[in-house]
């Protein structure tokens, strides 16, 4: 894993998307190891505020509740990455641009790496401290798609707007949905039970 890569992406974008856009960018390449490690940041964000955030009720359900939440994350973050890759390949045709899985699986790579880094928000034992930063997270992940649109996909700027609108607003209802559960998952685990 190229971590002066992954800082490109945060601070010159177009020139991140020129590099990786020749490159070989099927699902293993990206899996292994750069999304199986970077899926460990919101999961070990997750980890420490929900055993922060349940600690005061008991330390043996907060540290359960902090171990279900961290396995339950890393699970949905790399589905997530898997599908936001499947919805940017399927809509692309749509907007004009050429259908490419390897290279939809990398603009989903650069756009979930933004919602990784915003879900450092959630070691933060505030309702709505995780929220807000997975918002800022897919809030810069609307821009890098836009800058990487016309670069990987050959769409026209014009169209990249509203593309990137489209399928981060789809993951993101994706992933209110699938933090629902896992909150109500977690709360049984933590509340739910046996006294300890």
């Amino acid at each position: 894993m190229n971590f002066a890569r992954l800082i490109r992406l945060f601070t010159r974008p177009k020139e991140y998307w020129h590099e990786v856009s020749a490159e070989p960018g099927d699902i293993k390449s990206l899996l292994i190891p750069q999304m199986l490690i970077l899926a460990a940041i919101p999961a070990a964000s997750i980890f420490l505020g929900t055993l922060m955030g349940f600690m005061r009720w008991s330390f043996v359900r907060g540290l359960i509740a902090a171990v279900v939440a961290a396995i339950l994350t890393y699970v949905f973050q790399l589905g997530i990455w898997l599908l936001f890759g499947i919805i940017i390949n399927a809509f692309s045709g749509a907007f004009g641009g050429q259908k490419d899985l390897d290279q939809a699986m990398k603009l989903a790579t650069g756009a979930t790496v933004s919602v990784y880094a915003g879900s450092a928000f959630a070691v933060i034992p505030l309702f709505g401290a995780s929220y807000l930063g997975m918002l800022a997270g897919y809030g810069y992940a609307v821009y890098l798609l836009i800058q990487g649109f016309p670069i990987i996909l050959g769409i026209s700027e014009g169209k990249s707007i509203g593309y990137a609108f489209t399928v981060v607003g789809i993951m993101l209802a994706i992933a209110f949905t699938l933090g629902w559960f896992s909150s109500c998952s977690l709360a049984c685990v933590a509340l739910g039970g046996a006294r300890f």
